[in-house]
């Protein structure tokens, strides 16, 4: 099963993308955060779920491997599809739909497109502690500290490469001593995997 690609991107509309990938051409239904400063021409790298029914088969787009899994839960849950589930991740975000399911404001989940009230209320009983483990990675990785002047377009892969970092056991203090050098990388178009490995290295030069 596909789960990532890395390829160009030769159409963008609105939240729909056509991403080139060795000849081949991927049309996704891509999120907010996935298409945020993009343009055609862009190199692109996509966390990706295909859905398949009896009538369809449809690709999805992610802007990080946190927010697919995101979205793997909310379509666990009965009555929220794929396409409900892209609407409630594009209406508020990652980190705010995992706040508001896990403080219970299914009230507010009713502002995205497709969600009801019964709908929200069943996220909300469903989700609602299968989420805190998000909620708390969230928290965490707003305490390391980023360089000063960091550019929207290299901030995605930055986001990527420290919150994978972060979830290898590496702590804040420690990435944040690393988020310099690995943002200048992301800068002259290193991908997430190879801030990755970049971080790695720099980490262990980091320990005495």
């Amino acid at each position: 099963m596909i789960a990532w690609l890395s390829g160009t991107i030769l159409e963008l509309e609105e939240e729909r993308m056509i991403v080139v990938v060795q000849d081949l051409g991927y049309e996704l239904t891509c999120t907010r955060a996935a298409v945020n400063d993009k343009a055609p021409g862009d190199h692109v790298e996509l966390f990706v779920y295909l859905n398949t029914t009896e009538h369809s088969t449809e690709w999805f787009g992610f802007h990080s491997s946190m927010e697919k899994a995101i979205f793997g839960k909310l379509i666990s849950v009965q009555g929220v599809g794929p396409k409900v589930a892209m609407s409630i991740l594009s209406t508020f975000g990652m980190k705010e739909c995992v706040r508001l399911i896990t403080s219970a404001q299914d009230k507010m989940l009713t502002g995205a497109t497709g969600v009801g009230k019964k709908i929200a209320q069943r996220l909300v009983m469903e989700l609602k502690e299968t989420l805190l483990p998000f909620r708390e990675q969230f928290t965490h990785s707003i305490e390391i500290v980023l360089p000063a002047g960091v550019r929207t377009g290299a901030a995605p892969m930055l986001d990527r490469a420290l919150s994978g970092l972060r979830n290898m056991g590496y702590r804040p203090q420690e990435l944040s001593a690393v988020a310099g050098p690995l943002h200048e990388a992301a800068e002259q178009g290193a991908s997430a995997a190879d801030l990755i490995r970049q971080g790695l290295s720099l980490l262990r030069k980091e320990k005495p």
